[in-house]
């Protein structure tokens, strides 16, 4: 059986260096990277473009995560940052690749009271 994997990388070299040996280490163990989350991303001139790291990786990137301040405090206040700053761009990157995950659409107006769990595994 042939084991699918998603990879999550930051849009810097040794970084993405490091994402590659792992694609290739994943490959030897017979196992497949399927796909890319970048995260981390601030659009400056000092990371790689998202086109690439797709060109890089020979992986397609199916979201990108942006880097933000809410992000920090989350880490800072230890909980999720869907949790604490649910309507930030960072929080509705994850819930998109959630949604994508489990083959649901991602609604443009959401409940952000609900938490990223029970939006994630909802019934």
């Amino acid at each position: 059986m042939l084991m699918r994997l998603l990879l999550s990388t930051n849009p810097e070299l040794p970084a993405i260096t490091d994402a590659l040996k792992t694609i290739k280490l994943s490959e030897n163990l017979g196992k497949s990277v399927s796909g890319v989350v970048v995260t981390r991303v601030r659009d400056d001139e000092h990371e790689l473009a998202i086109k690439n790291v797709q060109h890089i990786l020979e992986r397609p990137v199916i979201c990108i995560i942006p880097e933000e301040d809410s992000v920090r405090e989350s880490i800072s206040l230890r909980d999720a940052v869907v949790n604490t700053h649910s309507k930030c761009e960072s929080s509705k990157a994850y819930y998109r690749l959630a949604s994508m995950l489990i083959g649901k659409h991602y609604p443009e107006e959401i409940n952000y009271k609900k938490s990223f769990w029970q939006i994630l595994f909802r019934r």
